[in-house]
């Protein structure tokens, strides 16, 4: 799976890639795409065809969220002769859309016709209880048309195994909700060509400063901007257990990595989380001003209580303060972790004996939806 750039697509089509799954929003006249930035962009038929000419594109499956799409009327315009998509009176539904996609990926790759392996996945899936439908565009035409011929003797090519950079980051509370604003705004000014060098996270104790960076990391690290990795420092729990002195080297160590093992050329993000912790930090500020001055590719992301906590750097700098968090369980503030438990804990219910409310009718109660979050996972890709 790949993002789904404009860059990426021009890549594939270079490539000589005979189909293309898009996953995004697309309708009859405009087809969005991600910018690489952690933005958007808008692709017009005449843009995607400058984009196909010439290449060997028949195929294109398109699962678009949007309600009663017509986002196949996109790439017919486009000049692609074959496009699946969903019915426009089923709904989207996740499991569906990648077993009927499994299927018809294994039926192409065995040498079979567009049409052959379409009704296979079509009728698996209806085997297996799924409702949802899809259909072969157009429907008037002949799709009896062999992508990927079946050979005697299939040619081998050697597969170079490539080392991913490191990639050490903070974990994500599964229900860590809200920020998406401003998560939005560090994302798109980290992941620009002219990013700062340094970037301040901001805010009072408690305000959730470390998930929030964790997950911004999370999020740009599956945009691959930095390819020489993220590197995730906590410093509170590196001092429970070490030296200052040693956790200042370990935030120096980055330079060195980057100058002996990953190559100069290559970019790095340093995420310095609880930077305030730091005691001795005038020492260690001269030495990050010249190693920053040395290595114009490595970028440092740190949280800090005030704009005092963090270092006042000569080079591009950046910060965002982030709000205390509202927690309408408790009207004062929250010193330590018991008290966290205690204001967020449910209290257990023993459902076998205990007498249902005099309104409930017996039916399940709808949800309510949550808030948006930020995720790693594309908005829009490529399979």
């Amino acid at each position: 799976m790949e993002f789904a750039t404009r860059a990426t697509v021009q890549e594939l089509c270079n490539d000589g890639c005979r189909m293309m799954h898009f996953v995004c929003h697309v309708t009859a006249t405009e087809l969005i795409l991600e910018d690489g930035a952690g933005g958007a962009t808008k692709l017009s038929p005449n843009e995607m065809t400058s984009i196909l000419s010439h290449s060997t594109v028949e195929l294109a499956q398109v699962t678009s969220y949007a309600k009663n799409s017509n986002g196949h009327l996109f790439f017919l315009q486009c000049g692609i002769p074959h496009v699946i998509a969903l019915s426009p009176s089923s709904k989207t539904n996740f499991d569906t859309t990648m077993a009927f996609t499994k299927l018809l990926h294994v039926a192409l790759v065995s040498g079979r016709s567009i049409q052959d392996a379409f009704d296979m996945a079509q009728n698996c899936i209806s085997f297996l209880g799924h409702a949802i439908q899809f259909i072969l565009y157009p429907e008037d035409a002949d799709h009896n048309v062999v992508l990927f011929p079946r050979t005697n003797s299939p040619s081998t090519s050697a597969i170079t195994a490539i080392e991913s950079p490191p990639q050490i980051l903070g974990g994500v509370s599964k229900y860590f909700e809200g920020r998406i604003e401003e998560a939005q705004i560090v994302c798109k000014t980290l992941m620009n060509r002219r990013r700062p060098r340094w970037f301040s996270v901001l805010g009072p104790a408690r305000c959730g400063k470390s998930q929030f960076t964790s997950a911004v990391a999370q999020y740009i690290s599956q945009r691959k901007v930095f390819d020489g990795g993220i590197i995730h420092i906590n410093v509170p729990l590196e001092l429970k257990y070490r030296p200052e002195a040693d956790v200042r080297s370990s935030i120096l160590e980055a330079f060195t990595t980057l100058d002996h093992e990953m190559g100069k050329w290559q970019h790095v993000l340093v995420i310095c989380d609880g930077y305030e912790r730091l005691k001795l930090k005038s020492s260690l500020v001269k030495k990050l001003e010249v190693l920053l001055a040395k290595h114009q590719n490595i970028s440092f992301l740190a949280t800090g209580i005030t704009i005092m906590d963090v270092p006042q750097m000569p080079h591009k700098t950046d910060q965002i303060i982030l709000s205390p968090l509202n927690l309408q369980e408790s009207d004062r503030g929250i010193e330590h972790d018991t008290e966290v438990e205690a204001t967020l804990s449910v209290h257990r219910v023993d459902y076998n004996n205990m007498i249902p409310p005099t309104f409930w009718d017996g039916t399940a109660r709808i949800p309510t939806p949550r808030t948006s979050t930020l995720t790693s996972k594309p908005s829009c890709a490529l399979m």
